[in-house]
């Protein structure tokens, strides 16, 4: 009998353990304000997208494709990942008005390179410090392979290696480096488009029912960017974000795997298993 395709990675990698987590989720809107952190992304995301109407289908339609990328088979993998790169080429346009060292003007294409490399990043970002946040931390090496794996990941999206840093130590330099440098700062676009993450306009839903997701997101925020952003951060909000977090840990801790593993995750386990019987 031929061999069953396990996908990209499999049930040995760190990518499968990390990834099968469905309070990765909680991480979300942290991604999607490192992105819009920067004024070319913010463009793209508002000039061709409905993210201020409905910003949870950006999130939604992410979290799809990667799924099927992480745990797919590998024809589902390179599917998703050509769906992205499709919708990419059609996201260009210019900046519509002055924003740090971005002119008016400044033409900005979804397929440019460093923003590909920048978007693939915040969510490498976000998944590890959800993940140790919430489960255990990495080991260096097992960061590492994480690091080699996501780069797998970023490649068929179309980031090339010469914006990917060959290590995990060399992407945590690039990485601090970008969130000091001048290609984040965030100009109108980005802070509207954090404001449709933080308060989601979902109908029947009050606005301070937001307030605990909007307490993680800002806590997980990196704070060079939560400072650019403007958002204010204190003792007792950082006391607050812990104690949150702690509770989280616990409630995640106690799920049954049905519950806590995504059910996209749950299947590639089994296929896997199918494979080495």
């Amino acid at each position: 009998m031929a061999s069953l395709d396990v996908g990209l990675f499999g049930p040995g990698s760190v990518t499968w353990r990390v990834n099968r987590e469905q309070a990765l989720l909680l991480g979300g809107g942290c991604a999607l304000l490192e992105q819009v952190a920067h004024p070319l992304v913010a463009a793209g995301v508002s000039d061709h997208s409905d993210f201020r109407a409905d910003p949870l289908k950006r999130l939604r339609r992410t979290l799809d494709a990667t799924l099927a990328i992480v745990f797919g088979t590998t024809d589902d993998a390179h599917r998703a990942a050509e769906g992205i790169r499709a919708v990419h080429s059609r996201v260009q346009g210019t900046l519509p008005e002055d924003t740090g060292r971005f002119g008016s003007g400044t033409a900005y294409s979804a397929q440019e390179p460093s923003l590909l490399a920048w978007v693939n990043a915040t969510l490498f970002d976000t998944s590890i410090r959800t993940y140790e946040l919430l489960f255990a931390p990495l080991s260096n090496s097992d960061l590492e392979r994480y690091y080699e794996e996501s780069c797998q990941v970023a490649r068929i999206l179309g980031v090339p290696d010469s914006q990917m840093p060959p290590t995990i130590a060399g992407f945590r330099e690039w990485w601090s480096e970008m969130l000091r440098g001048d290609d984040v700062v965030i100009g109108a676009q980005g802070r509207q488009l954090a404001q449709a993450v933080l308060t989601p306009k979902i109908r029947f839903v009050p606005r301070p029912a937001f307030a605990p997701l909007t307490l993680f997101t800002l806590g997980l925020l990196p704070e060079p960017v939560r400072a650019r952003y403007g958002f204010r951060w204190s003792s007792t909000k950082e006391r607050a974000f812990r104690a949150s977090t702690a509770a989280v840990r616990a409630a995640v801790k106690a799920m049954p795997a049905r519950l806590r593993l995504f059910p996209q995750a749950r299947a590639a386990e089994r296929r896997a298993a199918s494979a080495a019987a």
